[in-house]
């Protein structure tokens, strides 16, 4: 139960929200050898949100020990300060296009229910599809934004979490080539 992928294009791997198991569940946790894997391979790690089932400290602290960037909103291991501080914090904009390593990644404002910061992230590989991770979307006020993400960017690859309100919606605004 978690919504993490691992997307790879000929020259970029991303982890988005990977967790090592289900939280308080150790006997359904990835060993270490397969959470080196995925740390050694990717290129960089996204988190959406602070919620144990989308932001796991070991699989982050793997990360970067290998000199490879967490991005995370703010409020993701609040009560790690250590961590906390060495994570990524992007500006959050329909707008404004970031560089992390070869991707381009805008930073959508979303929300789950109406506290949790909860970052959409849109990544644009320079070799492969563009693709829009929500996850755990779920304010109905974002949709001043999601109900226009077509006008401002092209996304091939849609990845919302699957009980997100209003699907039909949601596809509508982003009119993604494909929703997985």
């Amino acid at each position: 139960y978690d919504q993490g992928w691992f997307l790879e294009t000929p020259t970029t791997r991303t982890a988005i929200d990977l967790v090592g198991g289900p939280p308080g569940n150790p006997g359904f946790r990835m060993d270490d050898a397969s959470l080196d894997l995925f740390a050694d391979s990717a290129d960089a790690l996204f988190i959406s949100h602070w919620h144990n089932d989308h932001a796991d400290p070991e699989v982050a602290r793997r990360f970067l020990a290998r000199n490879k960037p967490v991005v995370a909103p703010a409020d993701v291991f609040r009560n790690l300060p250590e961590l906390q501080k060495q994570l990524t914090v992007l500006e959050r904009s329909t707008t404004i296009e970031h560089t992390v390593g070869r991707l381009k990644v805008t930073v959508f404002p979303g929300h789950q229910g109406k506290t949790v910061i909860n970052n959409c992230y849109c990544l644009r590989p320079p070799d492969g599809p563009t693709v829009l991770h929500t996850g755990d979307q779920s304010n109905d006020d974002d949709f001043t934004w999601l109900d226009v993400v077509h006008k401002t960017h092209r996304v091939d690859a849609l990845l919302p979490n699957c009980w997100t309100n209003s699907p039909l919606r949601l596809v509508d605004g982003v009119k993604p080539v494909i929703t997985l």
